[in-house]
């Protein structure tokens, strides 16, 4: 072959691949470093699929993400050790397409597949004015795995959120992190018996109800019109915003096509008033809320006369262990230290 055509299939070759992913670094703990998250999720020189390291530190930025690559905090010892995304003061905002909800996040995710591992999100630096915040959004459209997080802060809003609007249908999972101001995970409604828009699989969490807008009602994990688990994770309080006790619900499940399956739900309230959360409330017909235990509520499980698969539950300690119970319930549940609601004389006879 000529030296012309070796040069010719050389720039081809570049053309169709001209740059492979590769990993970087932000920060001081290593040479060669970007000096912002924002600047190497943005750099056209970190190409799809790359790995982006981030020295421990604190980062006060907005990290907007708009192409499949995976995000790691660095471990060290010390302060060191922990990579905390604070925000600043010139934050962008979102509007969610399915609740209309002004998001101002902190991370902020519209591709995907996108991987978020050993990072902290932390609203406390921020005036927590105007609108709600998420301490990571990924937006319609995104995908992706959120491992090892920790959220902290105060503002309203969640600490993980997560939604999709419009095919094609998208994942996100969330697994082994702290989470202090719940999860929202939402899809767009679809026709009886089609695929939910986003599938979630919330998994080994630790996580405690979210600081609500306006209101002193909040809940752990909120499901709308999802697929997939949510299982084994831990959701607790008290918790307590500006002096006053919050109400809420351990699990607020509008998902028919999520299973809901062996988390402990667990709320102890301020002045010897336990009784501030429901464990489960479920808004929707054939929900699946199996192997739960449940302890410290007004109310275990609040079926809202909605058929579906309740069993197996373990309610501790609670007002009334079932609540609005369909007439044509069957399901078993364990229920100790409280009273046992019969079928509910207020849902409907059919």
């Amino acid at each position: 072959m000529s030296l012309r055509k070796l040069c010719l299939f050389a720039v081809v070759l570049f053309a169709v691949y001209p740059l492979r992913a590769a990993t970087y670094y932000v920060g001081t703990c290593h040479a060669n470093s970007f000096a912002t998250i924002s600047d190497a999720v943005n750099s056209s020189t970190v190409t799809p699929g790359s790995t982006v390291k981030i020295c421990g530190g604190q980062y006060f930025e907005q990290v907007i993400i708009s192409k499949p690559l995976t995000l790691e905090g660095v471990l060290g010892s010390g302060a060191d050790g922990q990579v905390l995304i604070a925000g600043n003061g010139a934050m962008q905002t979102a509007v969610s397409p399915i609740s209309n909800t002004l998001l101002t996040p902190i991370v902020w995710v519209t591709a995907g597949p996108v991987t978020l591992q050993d990072i902290t999100v932390d609203d406390d630096f921020l005036s927590c004015t105007g609108a709600e915040y998420a301490g990571i959004y990924y937006a319609s459209g995104a995908s992706g795995t959120l491992n090892r997080i920790a959220a902290q802060g105060a503002c309203t809003g969640a600490s993980i959120w997560a939604e999709n609007a419009t095919s094609p249908a998208t994942k996100v999972t969330i697994e082994n992190s702290y989470l202090n101001n719940g999860v929202v995970a939402m899809g767009a409604v679809q026709a009886a018996g089609a695929t939910p828009l986003l599938a979630v699989d919330i998994t080994i969490n630790q996580i405690s109800p979210n600081v609500p807008f306006g209101s002193n009602l909040g809940n752990g994990i909120y499901l709308y019109e999802v697929g997939g688990t949510v299982s084994n994770n831990s959701i607790f309080g008290p918790k307590q915003q500006g002096g006053v006790n919050l109400k809420g619900v351990g699990i607020w499940d509008e998902a028919a096509g999520v299973t809901v399956s062996s988390n402990t739900i667990m709320f102890i309230g301020y002045d010897n008033q336990p009784f501030n959360f429901y464990g489960i409330a479920v808004a929707e017909d054939n929900v699946t809320i199996k192997a739960n235990k449940i302890s410290g509520v007004l109310y275990g499980i609040d079926m809202g006369c909605h058929p579906g698969t309740v069993t197996a539950n373990t309610i501790n300690l609670s007002a009334s262990g079932l609540l609005s119970v369909p007439r044509t319930f069957t399901g078993v549940n364990s229920v100790f230290n409280s009273p046992v609601t019969t079928p509910a004389s207020d849902c409907p006879t059919d």
